[in-house]
């Protein structure tokens, strides 16, 4: 499965303010997530606009406004929020001829791994993708080595 460049900064996008909410800081200016997760500011605001009209996200106007989480992390899915900002990710039929055995069974091999691939995304929650995230911080924090 091949995740495009908006999807990934989205998780990114999400991923920064979820643990910027465990931090206290929960409404979040585009300007401050894209300098944290390295995302353009331009595309970000893309992005977070089709987060909120997908009801993932709030935003209110103003100095003390931004955008911030509008759900529950540990209810929403990889899955979930790949359909928000990529549509259906339902593969597409090859078109084959279904009277072929050798289509028919790579067909069926290819919905296989597909729905595999669905189950695995709609089991990783936001908030434990987050936890994965901080512990590897953390880690790397703590092997940082010093020479002379």
């Amino acid at each position: 499965m091949k995740i495009s460049k908006k999807s990934e900064y989205g998780v990114c996008a999400l991923i920064e303010m979820t643990l910027q909410a465990r931090a206290g800081k929960e409404w979040r200016q585009t300007s401050q997530i894209a300098e944290r997760s390295g995302i353009p500011e331009k595309y970000l605001e893309q992005i977070l606009l089709t987060l909120k009209k997908g009801g993932v996200l709030k935003s209110k106007r103003g100095i003390d406004g931004g955008y911030a989480l509008d759900v529950d992390t540990k209810d929403i899915s990889l899955y979930e929020i790949f359909c928000l900002l990529e549509g259906d990710l339902s593969p597409n039929s090859s078109g084959a001829d279904s009277d072929d055995p050798i289509s028919s069974s790579l067909n069926l091999v290819t919905s296989e791994a597909a729905e595999a691939s669905k189950n695995v995304l709609n089991n990783k929650k936001l908030s434990s993708l987050a936890d994965q995230v901080e512990r590897l911080r953390r880690e790397h924090q703590t092997n940082i080595e010093y020479q002379i």
